[in-house]
Parts: structure tokens; sequence; C-alpha cells
């Protein structure tokens, strides 16, 4: 099968979820499937872009099997919402534009939708291909608690792009059962919800005996 992922984050970029969909995707490789990836070029968490990664629009690299596609985002002050959203509108233009060129018979998309939006239309919606949402928080509700999100009409547009992406999956990935009830809340219908907790390298992360 051909998989085609979407993500802001994959390594080396840092942040917690460039780990995870790395290891997803050299596994799925390893099990047969041909695997592309749509990633930003290296930023997290300072939003500053690595320097070995600065000055092209878009990079390719085989990865352990993976075909690899960066493209470019701006340098900025990830403590600003404003220039953040630069980020985003530079990702999903970019993402969407060089995926129209990909052959994919599956897309996996991370959310939040306010990352992938575009591209999750795009190369899902309108391509009518079948999409995995995979949800690794629910929003807007985390940006409201955390306070980064405070005026109603951006939590209503923010709200209304993560429910199009929720709507338009033909699954929706979560990472425990509390994240599955929290959607089915929402409205979402149980069917389409699957839970499947994030993963770790065992052979590196494993219990040790206690120490005195």
């Amino acid at each position: 099968m051909r998989v085609l992922l979407l993500t802001p984050f994959y390594a080396p970029a840092l942040g917690p979820s460039a780990p995870l969909y790395t290891m997803l995707c050299e596994d799925l490789v390893l099990l047969g499937h041909q695997v592309s990836v749509i990633a930003a070029v290296p930023h997290y968490p300072t939003g500053q872009v690595s320097p070995g990664f600065r000055g092209r629009l878009v990079q390719r690299e085989q990865r352990k099997g993976v075909d690899l596609t960066r493209v470019w985002v701006p340098s900025v002050n990830r403590a600003h919402l404003g220039q953040r959203l630069l980020t985003f509108i530079s990702y999903q233009f970019l993402a969407a534009f060089v995926g129209l060129r990909q052959t994919y018979d599956v897309l996996i998309a991370t959310n939040p939708a306010l990352e992938v939006g575009l591209p999750f239309l795009v190369l899902g919606a309108l391509r009518r291909k079948p999409t995995v949402f995979s949800v690794q928080d629910i929003y807007p509700d985390v940006g409201v608690k955390l306070g980064v999100f405070k005026y109603r009409p951006i939590i209503q547009v923010i709200n209304t792009m993560e429910r199009f992406c929720l709507d338009q999956a033909r699954y929706v990935q979560v990472i425990s059962e509390g994240f599955r009830q929290r959607l089915r809340a929402k409205g979402l219908p149980n069917y389409k919800l699957v839970v499947i907790p994030n993963w770790i390298d065992t052979d590196f992360i494993h219990p040790m005996r206690p120490t005195k």
C-alpha cells in the first residue's frame, strides 16, 4: 500500500510528535508499504529553521526507505501567535502543492487542522482519498485552556477547521480512551474513532530496577 503522511514535524526535528511519526513510517516500510512524507524543515521548538535546511523551497531525500519531502517555512518567534501562523500558512500551501504530484492510496494527517487543513482538503477530500486523522490533542479546547486562543472568532475558525477534518476523515486515531469519549461527546460516531496509544522504542526505553 502507498501511504502519504502529512506532518510538519519529522526527524531530525525535535518535539514529541517527530520521533513518533518517524518510527511509524519506518516500521510501515519494514512491513512492505511504500511511504512518503511531506514535512516542514526542522524549526521546532525555537521557531528558527536549522542552518542546514535553509535557503531551499523544497528538499527531498530518502531516509531509511521513506520518501521524505521537506518544504520551507520562515524562521519566526514562536511566542508570537501571528508569526507562528506564517509557518502554518507556508507549510500548508507548499505541502498541498507538492502533494499533488504524489501517488498514494491512503493519507494520514496529523492534527491540528490549523497546521494541515489546506493539504488535508486538497490531498484528502478533493482527491477522494481515504484519510486517517491522527489526533494528539483536542482542538481548540487545549489552546483555550492554555490561554493561547483568547478571541471567540479565532476559536470558532479553529473549531470549524478541526471539525471539517474530523468529519471528512475515514478514521480518527486518538491516543486514549479519554480522547475518544471527548470526541464522542462532540458528536463523532464511535465507528470511526480508533484508540491507538502512542508508541515507544522498547529497546531504548524499558523498566529498570529501582535505585536505593
